[in-house]
């Protein structure tokens, strides 16, 4: 069967085209109810056969042309004949009957009482076998009308429905089908509100139907496939209704399609419809630092919600699909345009809108940290500052070499070494982003207040106040060194006893700008003053 409008094929039972929408009318199949019709007739007569006598045979009978609404039922002509004129004894379908039966049949009529072309058709051919009786011509005639009867009412019930399924309106499915669901009639609401919508010409009528339907899934407690492809539609009518919204990521949940639920939340701006989806939506990573412009290299950290997991792009790609876990800051390090995109991912596998950050860096100059005060010759002991950024990190060398996170690091502000010294610092950030080294080259020369005669003499005094009697003490200087970048005289003071046999030995270390006087030892080589920490200066060495 193929539609009459778009021509596609169609099943024998389909009301209407699912191509084009188009009802498709049922047209019965008359030559198989006439076919019928003269299979029950042949019954009919064989009954009334068994009753006639052998050899006996039923006339040509003509039946009239029956009209019922306008609708024109054509009956077959059939003859029976007797096998003894040849015939196989059955039943013919000669072929259809236009004309109206020629004679009418009395309603009574005597046996004796014979029409004149009956008697005449007798005398005429005496061979002619009698006439059948007309009260059985009667009966088989009310018998035939009753069955025509009987099928064209069918035949008209049939056509009639075909005739309103092709006639009827969207509004008259509509209105069908809100009749069918204030009555709680599910079934009968839900296949005229599709019908309605088979028949909708425009949106406003599709989003109508939609809605009907959803309140008949939801009245019916359907909640399968056709519940969300029929609530996906809704929504892409562009309904402003956030109850639609709510209901489709609901399923989307309930059915672990956290893919299509991301989607869905994505495509929603409307203040309102977002918070009626407030439970479903997971917020957006956010950076400590906003869009913009910048003078300086930066590293970027992303933050979310506990749980979330975020995901990331530089090249402008979608995180969603090309997407590096994010782990660490980001580090920006290059001139010009940079571009993150990011998403937030919870447990569930529903993820964020993507947000978008954009950095625009224009170098100003050097990064290096800025050292004070400037290099130079000084006098006095000074103190050097190094500025270091919140939650960076500051590492410096005095041998030359250049500083990594190895070395020494900046936790206060940092004595200048006495003499040529050159000091290298560099600044790491709370992102792990390495500066530039800034150095500054010093010349620290401290005037000496106590001369090297000066100091022996001191020695002389401090050991001579232990000396027991007969004991003497020989006093020598070995060194001067700088220790913790203070400057000392490194004096040996041997004490000996009368018959010069060396008692004791005591190292001692005077300091040459305040006169101060430690005890100093010699360990493997290496000068270490009692109450200094730091540096150790080598023994031996001048």
């Amino acid at each position: 069967m193929k539609c009459n409008k778009c021509g596609e094929e169609c099943k024998e039972n389909q009301a209407f085209c699912l191509k084009c929408g188009n009802p498709i009318q049922v047209v019965p199949d008359f030559n198989l109810i006439e076919a019928e019709l003269a299979s029950n007739i042949g019954e009919l007569m064989d009954e009334i056969d068994h009753e006639e006598k052998p050899g006996e045979d039923i006339d040509d009978i003509d039946i009239k042309e029956v009209q019922i609404n306008d609708m024109e039922l054509k009956l077959v002509d059939i003859s029976r004949h007797s096998q003894d004129n040849g015939a196989d004894g059955r039943t013919k379908i000669i072929g259809d009957i236009s004309h109206m039966i020629r004679d009418e049949i009395p309603e009574e009529q005597e046996i004796s009482g014979q029409s004149s072309d009956s008697i005449d058709r007798e005398s005429q051919n005496d061979n002619k076998k009698p006439i059948k009786n007309s009260k059985k011509k009667i009966a088989i005639i009310s018998a035939v009308v009753v069955l025509v009867l009987a099928l064209a009412v069918g035949i008209f019930i049939i056509v009639a429905k075909s005739v309103e399924r092709t006639a009827t309106s969207y509004e008259e499915y509509y209105n069908m089908a809100a009749g069918a669901y204030e009555k709680l009639n599910t079934d009968s609401a839900l296949e005229n509100a599709e019908l309605a919508l088979s028949k909708a010409s425009n949106n406003s009528e599709k989003l109508k139907a939609r809605e009907l339907i959803y309140n008949i899934h939801v009245l019916s407690g359907e909640k399968g496939q056709d519940y969300c492809d029929n609530l996906e539609g809704i929504i892409e009518l562009g309904t402003q209704n956030a109850e639609y919204y709510s209901a489709l990521a609901k399923y989307y949940d309930e059915n672990e399609k956290y893919t299509n639920l991301t989607e869905l939340i994505r495509g929603v701006d409307d203040e309102i419809i977002l918070s009626s989806l407030e439970e479903y939506i997971v917020k957006e990573p956010s950076a400590d630092f906003q869009s913009g412009d910048y003078t300086s290299y930066m590293a970027v950290t992303l933050t979310a919600d506990e749980g979330y997991t975020i995901y990331y792009t530089t090249d402008s790609r979608n995180p969603s699909n090309y997407g590096e876990k994010y782990s660490e800051p980001i580090q920006i390090t290059k001139e010009g345009e940079s571009i993150i995109k990011a998403i937030a991912v919870n447990e569930k596998g529903v993820e964020s809108k993507i947000v978008t950050f954009t950095y625009n860096i224009t170098l100003s100059g050097s990064n290096a940290p800025v050292i004070t005060p400037s290099g130079g010759a000084y006098s006095e002991y000074t103190k050097i500052k190094v500025e270091v950024p919140e939650g960076g990190k500051a590492y410096y060398t005095w041998d030359g070499t250049d500083p990594t996170e190895q070395s020494q690091e900046y936790t206060q502000e940092i004595d200048m070494k006495r003499g040529i010294n050159i000091l290298k610092v560099i600044v790491i950030d709370k992102y792990g982003i390495a500066s530039d080294i800034a150095q500054q080259s010093y010349n620290l020369q401290i005037p000496r207040v106590l001369s090297l005669n000066d100091a022996v003499k001191l020695i002389e005094e401090e050991a001579g106040k232990s000396l027991e009697e007969g004991d003497s003490v020989s006093v020598s200087y070995d060194n001067t060194v700088v220790i913790d970048n203070d400057e000392y005289y490194i004096i040996y003071a041997a004490v000996s006893d009368s018959e010069g046999n060396e008692k004791s030995m005591t190292i001692y270390a005077v300091n040459t700008y305040d006169k101060s006087i430690k005890k100093a030892i010699d360990e493997n080589g290496q000068y270490v003053i009692d109450g200094v920490e730091g540096e150790t200066a080598e023994a031996g060495s001048n």
